[in-house]
């Protein structure tokens, strides 16, 4: 395994005052969780090819927000995660970066 490209997101709308543990728990579980467990199975393939990891991860995760919290939090754990992947993998010869797009008016929400 050459490269490991990390491209996962659920958003839910809401904030603290309009949101449930149910939602924060499921985007935390598929944007963060999802990141962390595909990358530590792929680590020993990783190491031995020295590949890299991406981690497609937001703007959102260091602009504030009350629109959608937990979305935001979620990107922000994945930016974090990419650095101490980094530390932890690097001497390894293992790569680790995130991608961080924009806003973009789409339909998507």
């Amino acid at each position: 395994m050459d490269v490991l490209i990390n491209n996962v997101c659920i958003i839910a709308m809401g904030g603290l005052k309009n949101s449930t543990m149910e939602d924060y728990d499921k985007i935390m579980s598929t944007n963060m969780r999802s990141v962390y467990y595909l990358t530590m199975l792929s680590t020993p393939h990783l190491i031995e090819s020295k590949g890299c990891v991406v981690n497609v991860s937001s703007i959102a995760s260091s602009v504030p927000s009350t629109m959608a919290i937990a979305y935001n939090v979620s990107k922000a754990a994945i930016d974090h995660f990419r650095k101490c992947a980094a530390l932890e993998l690097g001497p390894d010869g293992v790569r680790v970066n995130s991608v961080n797009p924009g806003f973009v008016k789409t339909n998507f929400c």
